[in-house]
């Protein structure tokens, strides 16, 4: 079975000059993402993509979380279509095509909520470093695999 792995950002600053997209993470950020990776090695997660959204704090999460989880620079990706604002629709069918056997996708609210209903039909939280594991199930749709807080992979390290 395909996985797709759904990840919001860690913390972020509150503002930044250059607006919304260029919103750093903070260093209890950076040190909270980084706890995630070590979480989720320990779980034995080992994409081989990585996706993030353009915006500052998602490229900065995917670039705690790719050392720490095996993912090569050619495996990383930069793809607007994880933006907030972008339709969940889209999304969905760019993560079902996508050719990868493990997918980490790195976003944001709100697109991350309506992204995992639209492939699983549940409506899921996401605080920062919220991880949704998912089990895709052909092009209809994914199962929930386990969805783990930023405080939960913390503690597995």
């Amino acid at each position: 079975m395909r996985e797709v792995l759904l990840i919001r950002h860690g913390k972020a600053e509150a503002g930044a000059f250059g607006g919304d997209a260029a919103r750093a993470l903070t260093e209890e950020g950076r040190a909270g993402i980084a706890a995630v990776g070590r979480g989720l090695a320990a779980l034995g997660i080992r994409p081989d993509a990585l996706w993030h959204s353009p915006y500052r704090r998602a490229t900065e999460t995917a670039g705690v979380l790719a050392p720490l989880l095996g993912v090569g620079e050619g495996a990383l990706s930069c793809e607007p279509l994880l933006e907030p604002g972008t339709s969940p629709e889209r999304a969905a069918r760019a993560v079902v095509g996508a050719g990868a056997r493990c997918l980490l996708c790195v976003s944001h609210l709100p697109l991350l909520p309506h992204l995992a209903e639209k492939l699983t039909g549940a409506r899921l939280d996401f605080g920062t470093g919220t991880v949704a594991h998912l089990g895709l199930l052909g092009p209809h749709g994914a199962a929930l695999v386990g969805l783990w807080s930023a405080q939960l992979l913390a503690r597995l390290r």
